[in-house]
């Protein structure tokens, strides 16, 4: 065989086993792919899991309600955005939820109050408890405000 015989052979070998390692990376870069993809939504299962039965138990007999407090920074309706410290909620009153104005600043007397008297700036304390979408709902309201 002459020179130019073996250097075509080696070329085309060394060609071929270029294909074979670009290949074989081409295939680990998808299976890396795939297994990123898979535990990135094995992760957020579990997130949503977890928060699923939070609101669960949010919901349920066991925690029967829970006590907000903070700034009425908005009123839509029935629903009353509050504010602490940054945090907002957003809860939506029922119709008939028990409403009162804390009267007396020493002995905390409370007298009946209208949802419309609420506004925007008073301080509330809102009892709410959490239904099955994970919506909050208020089933009572002191206002500390109007006194």
């Amino acid at each position: 065989m002459s020179k130019k015989i073996k250097d075509t052979h080696f070329l085309q070998g060394r060609n071929r086993l270029y294909v074979v390692i670009i290949g074989l990376a081409l295939i680990l870069l998808f299976v890396g792919y795939l297994l990123g993809v898979a535990s990135y939504e094995y992760k957020n299962r579990a997130k949503e899991l977890k928060l699923k039965n939070v609101i669960t138990t949010l919901g349920s007999d066991v925690v029967p309600s829970i006590i907000s407090y903070g700034k009425v920074v908005s009123i839509n309706g029935r629903e009353i955005v509050m504010a602490f410290n940054e945090d907002k909620i957003r809860i939506k009153v029922k119709d008939d939820a028990k409403i009162h104005m804390l009267s007396g600043k020493l002995n905390g007397d409370q007298t009946p109050f209208d949802f419309n008297q609420i506004k925007v700036g008073d301080m509330l304390n809102i009892d709410v408890s959490v239904d099955h979408g994970g919506n909050f709902i208020g089933n009572s309201v002191i206002d500390f405000t109007q006194n």
